[in-house]
């Protein structure tokens, strides 16, 4: 079986251009290229977990020490281990365990290295969960490569560099999002696409429509032309993204949709309260509370 890949290699060579001086994805490069060598199937690149890691990371900014200390003892293996069963497919345990395992433990060697002594029951639970889910060997070779990883960073320009960046605003995931959603805008001016609709999503808005797609499609209110169920999430949004408002370039819909759902910004609930307001929202909630019950008579 060929290797899968999360992100596209123009993707991966944009980031890295991008990514030459960050201290941060330097030191996590050459370990995740020796951990990943061996992979037949989930090979992560660099980039992607770079990627993936800053969206747990950034997924437990939002929150509370308390709710960060709980979402890290078992939620952020699970809801990851989803991510990539959406990408990869469930064929390959081992290989997914495994490359979830480098996501899970980059996220504890960041923020072990920050010094910031408030998250070490957060380091302590990720690490429980790679012990959990892994075999010991593996679980000693991370940490051996980590630790090569690290032995040429400069350990307190580094600690420093992570501490502000967990104090700060900003949110390095949803900058990646941006910058994929801006590669996806350059396609589609480069190569426009006729479209049944003239319509038309706004910059930097395709998330938050993919959110409302996706609810809807999870309630069940799209079919085939035959009214049957739809079997493939990925490739009925693409469609309604190509019809609907002229996107010429497949999406990748579990990676734009689950990683961030992780940050207050995209939230089902806050989004909807924008999209309606007032008596509509009032309207919406109530034809959506009939539509559950009628699907569960």
């Amino acid at each position: 079986m060929p290797i899968l890949e999360y992100f596209k290699k123009d993707v991966r060579r944009a980031l890295e251009e991008k990514l030459a001086d960050d201290s941060m994805f330097r030191s996590i490069r050459g370990t995740c290229l020796r951990v990943m060598n061996d992979a037949k199937e989930i090979k992560l690149h660099p980039t992607e977990l770079y990627y993936l890691a800053f969206c747990v990371i950034d997924r437990m900014k939002g929150q509370s020490t308390s709710q960060a200390e709980f979402y890290s003892k078992d939620e952020a293996w699970y809801e990851y281990d989803e991510v990539l069963r959406d990408i990869y497919g469930g064929d390959s345990d081992h290989e997914r365990h495994s490359a979830l395992a480098l996501i899970i433990q980059t996220c504890a060697e960041w923020l072990l290295r920050s010094r910031d002594m408030s998250r070490l029951g957060i380091v302590s639970n990720l690490k429980l969960q790679i012990a959990y889910h892994i075999s010991e060997e593996f679980s000693r070779r991370l940490d051996e490569e980590f630790r090569r990883g690290f032995c040429y960073v400069d350990e307190d320009g580094f600690a420093g560099l992570v501490y502000d960046y967990l104090q700060g605003e900003r949110l390095i995931s949803e900058e990646i999002d941006s910058l994929l959603d801006s590669m996806d805008g350059d396609a589609g001016m480069e190569n426009p696409s006729v479209a049944p609709s003239s319509i038309r999503i706004a910059p930097r808005k395709k998330t938050s429509v993919l959110t409302v797609l996706n609810a809807m499609y999870k309630a069940g209110w799209f079919t085939d032309v035959d009214g049957n169920p739809l079997k493939n999430r990925d490739e009925a949004l693409n469609d309604i993204l190509r019809n609907a408002f002229g996107t010429d370039k497949d999406t990748a819909i579990s990676q734009t949709l689950n990683p961030s759902n992780g940050t207050v910004k995209y939230k089902f609930k806050p989004l909807m309260e924008k999209l309606l307001d007032g008596k509509e929202i009032e309207l919406f909630i109530h034809d959506l509370t009939q539509e559950l019950m009628e699907i569960h008579q």
